[in-house]
């Protein structure tokens, strides 16, 4: 689906709303397709607290799903964008420094400008004095005074821009390196970061409920959240979203898609870590998808556009990056096995405990009670507990409908 028709399926669900969240998720699409993100949240976050007033069983709408899905896909590129250079959610935590000095061709001019105005000065000077009885000597003396005086000048101005720019070094340094910036800094990401989990798996809820028309954009939410458990290291969790993302467009009839060759790929990198051989078989699949998608596209080769000859050169590239990526990753599996064989040798049991990861609360569940759960209390991994869910980045809401914490 492209990114109009995925903006068309939201908009025709929107009717429902006032027509102000309607234009509001309009824009926020048309950020996010611009890639910014943070702007499109904004616009979303707005969207969601214009239905503040409405009861709970009146977002239980395919609509209320789409500007979720889209505040969480929002959140999450924003957290992508900032784990991947190292900056704040909100811009670089480090100021950019404006250099006091100009280009090389700007301080050539300027010094032309100086030797320029000196000449003139000293001609203006030698001519003074000629009509007094003064000689060739005393007229260089007054000129060479009068430079050295400039210079000295220069030197104090050059002298007192090195203390300012010091003591702004300094000062920026100190304010850097705040502790309580800091850990503020950090809480805020964490929190953005439930709330991309909050949306997405509330979106997720929703469109589960509207089976089987909302199967393509189940498969965008699963997508998303497995994107969401890379981005925080629940690998196990990923893999099995990117699995049922797989399932949704495989029963809309999908399976060939680029799509879900590309899933099978996410797949991979999700469990190489922690089931290496269960990886490669879907690295493999991945494969078979391109392949078979090569096959039928040169069948029907002649008379094809310029640009589908180019899409499936382009899938000729990937195909051979994924056949590389296999041969690499069985010399990898090979090297581990043989070290894991000479470390077992002189010690026959060898006991593997493997942790089994979290099983996602069961959708058939009635809808209501699942959504309040969801939007009032998140899983805390680290206490194995429901804790109560954060506030939105921005906007301060009605504490009776939490699921816009917006």
């Amino acid at each position: 689906m492209s990114i109009h028709e995925e903006q068309t399926v939201a908009l025709s669900k929107l009717e429902c709303y006032p027509k102000l969240v309607a234009e509001l998720y309009t824009e926020a699409a048309q950020l996010f397709s611009s890639k910014k993100f943070a702007e499109a949240a904004d616009k979303v976050e707005a969207a969601l607290k214009e239905l503040d007033g409405y009861q709970e069983e009146e977002k239980q709408t395919w609509g209320f799903a789409e500007l979720q899905l889209l505040y969480g896909r929002s959140l999450l590129e924003m957290i992508k964008c900032s784990a991947s250079n190292n900056d704040d959610i909100f811009g670089p935590k480090v100021p950019k420094v404006v250099e006091l000095q100009g280009s090389d061709s700007e301080e050539a001019e300027e010094e032309d400008d100086v030797s320029e105005k000196e000449d003139n000065l000293s001609e203006e000077i030698c001519e003074e004095v000629d009509g007094e009885d003064t000689n060739e000597l005393q007229k260089q003396e007054i000129v060479s005074n009068l430079k050295e005086g400039k210079e000295g000048n220069a030197a104090d101005v050059e002298a007192t821009s090195d203390n300012v720019l010091s003591s702004d070094t300094d000062q920026q340094l100190t304010e850097e390196t705040n502790p309580e910036e800091a850990k503020e800094s950090e809480g805020e990401e964490q929190d953005i970061r439930e709330l991309a989990w909050e949306q997405l798996e509330c979106a997720r809820v929703i469109f589960s409920s509207k089976l089987p028309e909302s199967r393509l954009r189940l498969a965008v939410a699963y997508e998303a959240l497995g994107d969401f458990g890379m981005e925080n290291d629940n690998n196990e969790q990923a893999a099995e979203d990117f699995k049922s993302a797989v399932r949704c467009y495989e029963e809309a009839g999908y399976a060939l898609s680029r799509t879900v060759g590309g899933l099978y790929h996410s797949i991979y990198l999700a469990l190489r870590s922690i089931d290496p051989h269960n990886a490669r078989k879907y690295l493999k699949l991945a494969a078979q998808v391109f392949e078979k998608r090569i096959s039928e596209s040169q069948k029907k080769q002649e008379g094809q556009a310029d640009d589908t000859k180019a899409a499936l050169d382009d899938e000729k590239e990937i195909l051979k990056e994924i056949e590389l990526e296999i041969a690499d990753f069985d010399s990898v599996i090979s090297n581990q096995e043989k070290e894991n064989s000479d470390g077992m040798k002189g010690d026959p049991v060898t006991q593997v405990t493997r942790v089994e990861p979290r099983k996602r609360a069961d959708t058939k569940i009635e809808l209501s009670k699942e959504q309040e759960t969801a939007l009032h209390e998140t899983f805390d991994d680290a206490n194995h507990e429901m804790v109560p869910n954060k506030k939105s980045r921005t906007c301060k809401v009605n504490e009776d409908h939490p699921s816009t914490q917006q």
